[in-house]
């Protein structure tokens, strides 16, 4: 059963004359004209970005978050085919974490494409890497590479300098690499030759041997 309408019957009086007035409503049309001017929600709503000028990264569980300030740095696009990747470089017995397009590190493929939200699947080995450094990052440029950047503690990176002044003194940004030396060769002088001179002396000792030398 289809219930095709519901009529209100409304009596108005007017207070001054008295006179009685009757009105008829729908109420479904009512209730359809309510649900239709009210607006809709999209399923496919934009999601939220962290809005943050500071370029920073947040290491959470299972995956990395960009603010916009880190995502207009890297240049990428939420949702995009944009992909990142995070990998590592040896300066002097240390080891930095670095972050880029795969294209930075001359490569094609590799990275995670980064969602609406700003956010990238990271997790296992690496994630637990790069949580030896730290939780949180801010971005600075990698200074011999285009389009390569360093994830500091406090956004500074090299100046004219091999090595990261501004992170080496910070425990969590930095994990030393240990360097084995290759054991050191002694080289062992060669033994003399003993002198063969003294064969025929030993030759002169010889004797011939008779009956009369053995007792029984």
């Amino acid at each position: 059963m289809n219930l095709q309408s519901a009529i209100l019957k409304l009596e108005l009086v007017d207070e001054a004359t008295g006179e009685v007035t009757t009105k008829e409503i729908n109420a479904l049309e009512v209730l359809a004209a309510a649900v239709a001017a009210k607006p809709k929600r999209s399923s496919s709503s934009k999601a939220k970005l962290v809005e943050d000028s500071t370029p920073r990264l947040i290491l959470e569980d299972s995956k990395y978050v960009l603010t916009s300030g880190a995502l207009e740095m890297l240049g990428v696009e939420p949702g995009s085919e944009d992909r990142l990747d995070i990998r590592y470089q040896k300066v002097d017995n240390l080891e930095y974490p670095l972050i880029g397009k795969p294209e930075a590190y001359g490569d094609v493929k590799g990275g995670n494409r980064i969602t609406k939200s700003g956010t990238v699947r990271f997790s296992g080995s690496k994630h637990d890497h790069l949580m030896e450094f730290g939780t949180e990052f801010i971005l600075a440029k990698h200074p011999n590479t285009e389009n390569l950047f360093i994830l500091t503690q406090d956004g500074k990176a090299f100046e004219g300098s091999p090595v990261l002044e501004s992170v080496k003194s910070d425990k969590k940004a930095y994990k030393s690499v240990t360097k084995t030396a290759p054991d050191k060769v002694v080289e062992q002088p060669e033994p003399e030759a003993e002198d063969m001179n003294n064969i025929d002396s030993l030759l002169d000792n010889d004797k011939d041997f008779d009956s009369s030398d053995f007792t029984l």
